[in-house]
């Protein structure tokens, strides 16, 4: 096989003519080839491979997936089967406002207008699906590695033939290009192209999630403590920066005796001393070889604080972000560890900590103090999981100007084994991204990404905006390598009491709730319980769908969601709306026996509900 060709029986619906070629300052003596790694009826994975054949070093400015006979339409799909693109990018968009995205749908139509998806400083899913509206036929395609490049995906209008243009771009982002010396060969990324019998994207990657297992995706989760061990965090809802050992100490009896799957205490941001009024520690925190900790709100320090929460049969966790405070030592001794964009301008938030920067991670001298920062806080300190917060700043900026010699994501897995060297086994990782998207090579050593925005002190429209990124983290993935988190049950005046259930019912059905937050102390004893179970309920084993996915522009976030386990269903049902609404129940079956989650007491099994505005019900169904 020279060219990617892979169609659908009967059907002009595939793609072909699709094959690797570099892109370099100077290509005349790279050789490109396809490697088939296996070929299936319905399935191909292939990587490229480009050699330097001439006797002097060429610089690769990256790999693009293109027909290499001229012909710009490589995807078949019949303009008549309304063929509609799938990306988690569609939804979210970016946080900054740099990707091509609207961002006000999960799915639209494929375009004549050029659309190219993974620009976004978000954990973007590395991969699209293609479905018809109305026929069960679709196309998969995605990245099962991410090792050296990123991916763009490209789509720009269609001929008569119902022949679309489709080109993929490993892209790396050095502004030099990678080196390949004489006789050298540069691997590409494995890439996945599946035909799918459906046009749901919830369903269509099956086989991708097959084959990812079969090569050793999955291994970190016989790991994972996450599923059994779950978090309290300092931040959301109460105590935010002002965080104190004492309030610390204070929520273990609470969660000891009502919370039995809770072992790790997360410290989240507001230890640090400030350096000027304003401005705390970041990822600098242990430049200085002191203490970072803030004496007064921390007398015991960093060690001790870890020590302290050892002693009461609990796991130390801790948040790291990974921004550098620009007024710290660190970057005033080092200003060239910060990181520039393609302008040449210091990544530098003023609005935010008194002014932060991102670190050049591409760095040799910040990778070593990446590992000085692992070996101090897990090593010497004890903790035993770490929340890295702002982190894709660093690796997932396509328009980063990188001095280093590693490539944004040769930096980021360089940082994760740093982490993981020091990290016990059994700890944890986890990836506080922009917003995560489901990402299933997002760490292979990670255990948790967050897949929404902070819930902070929680609210209604906040609750409601979460559900539609947490419909966005399960769109193309339901079984995924790295569990998702909500960011954290609590309780909030801000919620009245239907809102805050509806808000409940979502973590539990999401699977997503790991982490509680807030000061358990001042709740009484029915909402500590209605958390308690949220959390027990909560699953990151079982497979999400929402039967009711909205294609086109998204208004709400879709009222019912199903999470399937080994034996039975949880079904939830959301009137999103502000508005009393009366809703069908078409998965519930005549003469099967349901219960509500909450009173254990059996439902009628209606064949509709009305419910309140803001309101919701969780059930359990037989398997």
């Amino acid at each position: 096989m020279t060219t990617i060709e892979l169609l659908h029986a009967g059907e002009p619906c595939g793609w072909s003519g699709l094959a690797p070629l570099a892109t370099g300052l100077d290509a005349t003596f790279l050789a490109s080839k396809l490697v088939v790694d296996k070929c299936e009826t319905d399935f191909v994975i292939a990587h490229a491979e480009i050699t330097n054949t001439g006797s002097d070093p060429v610089r690769i400015k990256g790999i693009r997936w293109t027909n290499p006979g001229r012909s710009e339409h490589t995807l078949k799909f019949a303009q008549e089967h309304d063929p509609h693109y799938f990306s988690t990018e569609n939804y979210r968009a970016d946080y900054f406002g740099t990707g091509t995205c609207i961002g006000d749908a999960f799915s639209a139509p494929l375009p004549n207008a050029t659309v190219e998806l993974g620009w976004s400083e978000d954990e973007a899913f590395p991969g699209l699906f293609v479905g018809a509206v109305e026929k069960p036929l679709g196309l998969f395609c995605a990245a099962m590695t991410q090792q050296t490049f990123h991916l763009l995906f490209r789509l720009r209008g269609r001929n008569h033939k119902g022949e679309w243009f489709f080109e993929i771009d490993e892209y790396h982002s050095l502004p030099d290009g990678l080196l390949i010396q004489p006789g050298e060969t540069l691997r590409g990324e494995n890439l996945f192209f599946g035909l799918c019998r459906t046009n749901n994207p919830q369903q269509a990657s099956v086989e991708y999630e097959k084959q990812l297992e079969s090569r050793g995706v999955y291994e970190r989760r016989k790991l994972n403590p996450l599923a059994d061990q779950r978090i309290w965090c300092s931040w959301n809802y109460d105590f935010f920066a002002n965080i104190t050992e004492g309030d610390v100490m204070r929520q273990i009896p609470i969660i000891r005796e009502n919370f039995p799957n809770v072992k790790f205490i997360q410290l989240d941001d507001g230890y640090q001393k400030e350096i000027v009024p304003g401005a705390r520690a970041m990822i600098d925190l242990v430049y200085d070889g002191v203490d970072p900790f803030d004496p007064v709100k921390f007398p015991c320090g960093a060690k001790g604080l870890a020590d302290q929460i050892k002693a009461e049969g609990f796991r130390p966790a801790i948040w790291l972000g990974l921004w550098a405070s620009k007024v710290s030592r660190m970057v005033q001794e080092n200003p060239d560890w910060v990181l520039k964009d393609e302008m040449g301008r210091p990544m530098i938030f003023d609005a935010w900590y008194g002014g932060t920067c991102v670190l050049d991670a591409s760095l040799v001298e910040v990778q070593e103090y990446f590992e000085h920062v692992a070996e101090t806080v897990f090593g010497k300190w004890g903790y035993e999981g770490v929340k890295l917060d702002f982190s894709s700043f660093a690796f997932e900026g396509k328009r980063n100007l990188l001095r280093g010699p590693l490539t944004p994501l040769e930096a980021k897995n360089r940082l994760l084994a740093s982490f993981r060297k020091y990290l016990p086994k059994d700890g944890f990782f986890g990836w506080c991204v922009v917003c995560g998207t489901g990402h299933p090579l997002v760490g292979l050593e990670a255990d948790y990404f967050r897949n929404a925005e902070d819930i902070g002190k929680g609210n209604w429209d906040l609750a409601r905006r979460i559900a539609l990124w947490t419909l966005n983290t399960n769109l193309l993935m339901r079984r995924r390598p790295v569990f998702p988190n909500i960011d954290s049950v609590g309780w909030s005046p801000d919620f009245d009491d239907t809102a805050w259930q509806s808000w409940l019912n979502l973590c539990a059905i999401s699977g997503a709730a790991i982490e509680i937050s807030g000061d358990l102390a001042k709740l009484p004893p029915e909402r500590i319980q209605r958390m308690a179970k949220t959390m027990e309920l909560s699953d990151p084993h079982r497979l999400l769908t929402c039967p009711d996915f909205q294609r086109g522009r998204v208004h709400q976030p879709p009222a019912f969601w199903v999470a399937e386990g080994p034996s039975d269903r949880l079904l939830a049902i959301f009137n999103w709306k502000d508005e009393p609404a009366t809703l069908a129940c078409p998965l519930t079956q005549s003469g099967a026996k349901v219960v509500d989650v909450w009173t254990g007491k059996p439902v009628a099994n209606p064949q509709a509900i009305t419910l309140a505005a803001h309101e919701s019900v969780l059930w359990r169904l037989p398997g």
